[in-house]
């Protein structure tokens, strides 16, 4: 690839005080340097996205608000800290512009310069997602690259998430402007192509283009000073009661193979005398843990296939067939490694995973993702 004295600007859910949002940003942005180009991520952040992701309470109404409420008081100072360490991530790693915008109309008026803009991962075009809930209809155009005189527009992995196809055909103006599409999803990439009649290549999740030694070369990463073998559980969408229902038989499994509970779930204030839940956890802190569990239960996309791309051994719970985490389970002859109630945690009688097939299907579409970057990032 030549050369360019202009970075690449890149634009995708990079804010989110999310693990796989900041990981997919960084695993392109780091791709992108490594495929010799300099590259910067536009730092734009809807006002609803920074209230999502930076208040220490329940936004819900109701009863059960005012009981998570009191409860996340207990928790305040450790959620500060995650905090903390989110934005040290984002500042230290994931090369943001030096001006926040915050509006569609304020991104257009910059002016910003870029001969080649990139829609990256995750599910920037999903009009569903909270970062757009009270917002102006325009918010999510920036996604689409509506800003700059860019030479090229590009796609990675951007998706459309839960989106209908009916949802799909109301973009297709706006996607018909890329000079080259990809995404993540099988079923999204069909939308597409029915949608635009284009050709849309389909890539891996941006963390699938860096393998385990790379993750693990970065600065903070650490092995946990531990003294027994533990599980690792990354639960995002459990609610206090849910993840109450799975912690019982998650221990019940730990005590039977003489192990340890760490839990990192930023959406509770649960409290366990006998599981640790590190609640001050950071990208970096979740990355650790996970890579050097024995064991790693989740229900989130991003903890099921970093899982995978470590080769440790998981449990993908909850999960439908066409979601996101069944897609990729599928594609990695994984299936076998879903749980759908707390009762099949104890049913094996180990819980080694072959990751033999995983691992090739894993290193073939990197190596074709990366090539469609190295094509399609050039003037």
């Amino acid at each position: 690839m030549e050369n360019r004295d202009k970075p690449i600007g890149l634009i995708t859910y990079h804010a989110a005080y999310n693990f796989g949002s900041v990981m997919q940003t960084y695993g392109t942005v780091r791709t992108i340097e490594k495929l010799g180009q300099s590259v910067e991520t536009i730092d734009y952040r809807t006002p609803s996205q920074t209230f999502w992701y930076q208040t220490d309470f329940s936004r819900k109404k109701g009863l059960r608000s005012m009981i998570d409420n009191f409860g996340f008081q207990f928790i305040k100072a450790a959620r500060k800290e995650r905090a903390r360490k989110y934005e040290d991530f984002i500042a230290r790693f994931l090369k943001p512009t030096t001006k926040r915008y915050t509006g569609y109309e304020q991104l257009c008026d910059a002016n910003l310069d870029y001969d080649v803009l990139v829609s990256g991962s995750d599910q920037v075009w999903n009009i569903g997602c909270g970062e757009f809930k009270y917002e102006p209809h325009n918010a999510i155009l920036p996604y689409f690259l509506q800003f700059g005189t860019p030479k090229k527009r590009v796609a990675y992995a951007s998706s459309f998430g839960g989106q209908t196809l009916r949802n799909v055909k109301k973009y297709k103006d706006l996607l018909c402007q890329y000079d080259a599409l990809s995404t993540r999803e099988s079923i999204i990439r069909d939308y597409i192509e029915k949608a635009t009649g284009r050709n849309v290549a389909l890539v891996c999740d941006p963390t699938w283009l860096l393998d385990r030694r790379e993750w693990l070369s970065l600065p903070g990463v650490y092995r946990p000073d531990m003294k027994r073998k533990y599980i690792f559980v990354y639960a995002l969408y459990w609610n206090f009661r849910a993840l109450n229902n799975w912690l019982p038989k998650i221990k019940e499994l730990a005590d039977k193979n003489d192990m340890d509970v760490y839990c990192v779930s930023p959406l509770n204030y649960h409290r366990d005398k006998e599981i640790t839940m590190i609640q001050d956890a950071g990208p970096l802190d979740i990355l650790s843990y996970l890579a050097n569990a024995a064991l790693v239960i989740t229900n989130t996309f991003h903890g099921t296939i970093f899982s995978m791309n470590f080769e440790v051994p998981f449990y993908s719970c909850c999960v439908q067939p066409g979601s996101r985490q069944g897609q990729m389970l599928a594609m990695c002859g994984l299936e076998d490694r879903v749980i759908n109630s707390p009762s099949e945690l104890l049913e094996d009688s180990g819980f080694d995973c072959d990751f033999t097939e995983s691992t090739s299907a894993i290193n073939k579409l990197r190596n074709s993702s990366i090539e469609y970057l190295k094509n399609n990032l050039d003037l």
